[in-house]
């Protein structure tokens, strides 16, 4: 059914505009180069025109036809300015949405040359309307994202400041420390040293005491040993 109404437009159109006349000395030339074009939606396009015309007296008048799906009908582009504009010949649709899709005729006609056939329409063009690539909810779930991996980026930038300063402060620490239980041995190193020394000249006082000690009885064995000796001859004497 849709192709029945398409051709039937066409050839209506045929019969209303021919693609290139000559009749009394006026001649007007029309073609479309763009067969498809897409757009995308909220956005704009322009449907390029181009007209060749020489008529004498000529007062041309620029119009548009659509088809679309289950309907066709000429653009009312003075009524609709914020819709449709006209470029020169080529025709501009601002805010696309999918009932913007249709195949776009642009015709001419001049009004003075009417009454002697001299009018044009072009071979149409096709166009598709598409949706955005990223629409206005991935717009919005792609920034969160975004605020989202940069938080977490500060985040993690912070706790490794954190944690580098507090493994400074610990190496400081433990350095202290270190410091600390060092002078602590040492000061107990130097103990120990002082104690064995102090332990080694009591062992030299009492070495050399009782060398000294058994030096006199040495001396005094000797006179003890004759004093008995002589006791001892004087007793057997007397027996």
């Amino acid at each position: 059914m849709k192709m029945v109404l398409y051709y039937l437009f066409y050839i209506l159109l045929i019969f209303t505009f021919t693609p290139g006349l000559s009749v009394n000395d006026c001649i007007i030339n029309i073609t479309q180069p763009e067969e498809r074009l897409h757009g995308r939606f909220n956005q704009s396009i322009s449907i390029s025109c181009h007209v060749n015309m020489s008529c004498p007296k000529s007062i041309p008048v620029m119009l548009w036809y659509v088809f679309r799906t289950d309907s066709y009908y000429q653009l009312d582009i003075n009524n609709q300015p914020t819709k449709y504009r006209l470029q020169g010949t080529d025709l501009q649709i601002n805010w696309l949405s999918h009932s913007d899709d249709g195949v776009y005729y642009c015709a001419m006609s001049d009004s003075v040359a009417t009454n002697s056939g001299a009018q044009a329409i072009g071979t149409g063009t096709t166009l598709t309307v598409k949706e955005n690539e990223y629409n206005a909810g991935q717009v919005l779930l792609f920034t969160l994202v975004a605020l989202l991996s940069l938080y977490c980026l500060i985040i993690l930038t912070l706790l490794i400041f954190i944690k580098s300063g507090r493994v400074t402060l610990l190496k400081g620490r433990q350095r202290q420390s270190q410091g600390k239980d060092d002078s602590t041995r040492r000061g107990h190193f130097g103990a120990v040293v002082q104690e064995l020394y102090s332990k080694r000249n009591l062992r030299r006082i009492k070495k050399s005491t009782s060398t000294e000690v058994s030096q006199e009885n040495k001396v005094e064995n000797p006179q003890s040993r004759t004093d008995r000796e002589d006791v001892y001859q004087n007793l057997k004497r007397a027996q």
